[in-house]
């Protein structure tokens, strides 16, 4: 918890709501291997979010990575915790 509480201090993000079942029909949902995964990924490309940070690799694919700006832990901490430039430009 506390490294979110340092995160959210200077890092812009927003509570999203969930789709609604006639939105996620109009949107191209690419195949994501674990159906309980669906609502999570319907609601990141429905809300078109900047960056979509898991360490879950079903979201890894070359499918999803076309819809959204997918990132591990790892690559979101290197781009937006090191280079806090970054952070900047995407605000």
């Amino acid at each position: 918890q506390l490294i979110w509480e340092r995160l959210s201090f200077f890092l812009p993000f927003d509570v999203l709501s969930h789709p609604t079942e006639e939105e996620i029909s109009l949107l191209d949902i690419p195949p994501i291997r674990d159906e309980n995964d669906l609502m999570i990924l319907s609601t990141a490309i429905y809300h078109n979010v900047h960056v979509f940070v898991t360490g879950d690799k079903d979201y890894h694919t070359p499918e999803i990575k076309k819809k959204l700006n997918v990132m591990n832990p790892s690559e979101f901490y290197s781009l937006y915790i090191l280079d806090r430039s970054l952070i900047r430009k995407a605000t």
